[in-house]
């Protein structure tokens, strides 16, 4: 069976929810213990970055392809993208609760306490130097921050974040 190209989006979102929403059950894992305190923080993530998202679509900043989308709009937005501020934060936060309970310790914890700073400061260099662009300007200046802020506050879950994440980078590049 071939699925036609106008619902990849809408595919990559449901494989994107799909086996981590499976192994929330998961005994040791017990995630879907966690949908409450995750639903209040997408709700809040939601409500900053949807209205993001849909300045930006209605500027010509960017857009979506009509071709890879199943043709049902809100606000401006595909409802794939609606469905991307659920799924993949699921996906990201599942992640990070299993590798928070199957990590005793995070391997190579200093090298990402450099890498933090690092990255910080190279954000703050790219949104100074590209001030004129709103999007490039506005992510790489709040990126910057939130690393500086948790690099300041000694986190204790900065390690462990920044290594999940360079795990699942791998996939996608």
């Amino acid at each position: 069976m071939i699925i036609p190209e106008h619902w990849y989006y809408m595919l990559v979102n449901i494989g994107c929810l799909l086996v981590p929403f499976m192994f929330s059950f998961h005994p040791k894992l017990q995630f879907h213990k966690q949908w409450k305190a995750f639903g209040i923080g997408v709700l809040f993530m939601m409500a900053v970055f949807i209205p993001w998202d849909i300045y930006f679509t209605a500027n010509g900043i960017w857009g979506f392809n009509d071709k890879y989308t199943c043709g049902i709009f809100l606000g401006g937005l595909p409802i794939e993208e609606w469905l991307f501020f659920i799924c993949i934060p699921y996906a990201c936060v599942f992640t990070f609760h299993c590798f928070s309970i199957l990590l005793k310790k995070t391997p190579a914890q200093r090298l990402f306490y450099y890498l933090a700073w690092a990255l910080a400061i190279l954000y703050l260099i790219i949104a100074i130097a590209y001030n004129e662009r709103w999007y490039t300007f506005t992510s790489h200046l709040l990126c910057s921050v939130l690393l500086l802020y948790h690099l300041i506050k000694k986190s204790k879950f900065l390690s462990l974040f920044m290594f999940m994440y360079a795990i699942i980078l791998v996939p996608f590049i």
